[in-house]
């Protein structure tokens, strides 16, 4: 239609006539009894091209064809609005090291939550405009400290032709144009000479796993958002030699406990056996020494306001020789 337009205002404003020598009129009419309607050539038009007309048309017609690129970038820009979101992604994976030892225990926040991780490790972090917050704690060592600071992503500059104002905002609020630095290396402090060995390890979960007659404390690590961790426990059963393992004979019980802090409730504690870090002595079955061992739960005390506790107890049937290792996933709030 703006061709046509085009056309009509080109030719007859060429031949000076403004619109009196029309190109194209409308026509009415009827066919087997129907209306129609129809553009024709103008009764009495006749053709005037002249160089000016010529320019008039192809002036007009790059006009066309700049408002259909520009309509084209801008349905572009809202198909991509939220590059980096698109293709970075809303979270980042960041390695936590800390020195001159391994081995600590790391706390991660940011704006949008807390994260988990032990040293040397890994872990997903939401990723935002607000810098992340590391504290890494080890028995022997006075507290880590760093602050990774957020970065502003160069894919946003792209975006800001791509995807213009609303990818930007898009990207703004997701995070995707933001980004730390990896992997973060946490200097601990200064040797403090407390033993590393026993129940002293500090941990940075509001709950805590002890085991009586255990050489260390087994550690919790995250299991999936906020509230959710996971410790393994091993057992050794009527026999001895793992330093790192709680030992259980005949007559002698393993005793654990599942401690909150204040405050804290334990919403639930469970226990799995993992049959793949369990074995059972004399070439038998390594899920044999299952049928050797019970594991006694008992029913969670105290009240969040002054710290619930849940323990159990592992006890030897018989003097068949083997390991087990327990899964304790808890869930606190």
């Amino acid at each position: 239609m703006r061709l046509l337009t085009a056309m009509k205002t080109g030719v007859a404003e060429a031949s000076g006539d403004g619109l009196a020598n029309p190109v194209f009129e409308l026509r009415r009419g009827r066919t087997a009894g129907k209306p129609f309607h129809r553009f024709a050539p103008a009764k009495g038009w006749r053709p005037n091209w002249t160089p000016a007309s010529f320019r008039h048309l192809f002036h007009e017609g790059l006009s066309a064809m700049k408002l259909t690129a520009i309509a084209a970038v801008a349905a572009l820009g809202a198909a991509v609005s939220g590059c980096a979101t698109i293709i970075e992604g809303t979270t980042q994976s960041v390695s936590v090291n800390t020195t001159p030892a391994q081995g600590a225990q790391c706390t991660l926040i940011n704006s949008q939550g807390t994260w988990y991780v032990n040293s040397p490790g890994s872990v997903t972090v939401h990723k935002t405009k607000t810098d992340l917050d590391i504290t890494c704690l080890k028995p022997g060592y006075g507290p880590g400290h760093l602050v990774a600071k957020s970065h502003f992503s160069g894919t946003t500059a792209g975006n800001v032709i791509a995807g213009g104002v609303v990818g930007i905002g898009v990207d703004a609020a997701s995070g995707a144009n933001f980004y730390y630095d990896n992997p973060i290396e946490v200097p601990l402090g200064p040797p403090t000479g407390e033993s590393v060995s026993g129940n002293d390890l500090a941990s940075p979960f509001p709950v805590s796993l002890t085991c009586s007659g255990a050489g260390t404390r087994p550690e919790f690590s995250a299991e999936g958002p906020t509230g959710f961790v996971t410790a393994k426990v091993m057992f050794d059963i009527n026999t001895s030699g793992d330093a790192a393992a709680v030992p259980v004979a005949q007559g002698h019980d393993a005793h654990c406990t599942v401690a909150a802090q204040p405050g804290t409730a334990l919403a639930s504690v469970s226990l799995a056996i993992d049959g793949a870090q369990s074995w059972t002595a004399g070439g038998r079955s390594p899920r044999e020494i299952e049928k050797h061992v019970d594991i006694v739960d008992s029913p969670p005390t105290g009240s969040p306001a002054t710290g619930q506790s849940h323990s159990f107890t592992v006890r030897a049937k018989d003097a068949t020789q083997g390991k087990i290792t327990l899964t304790v996933p808890v869930r606190y709030r």
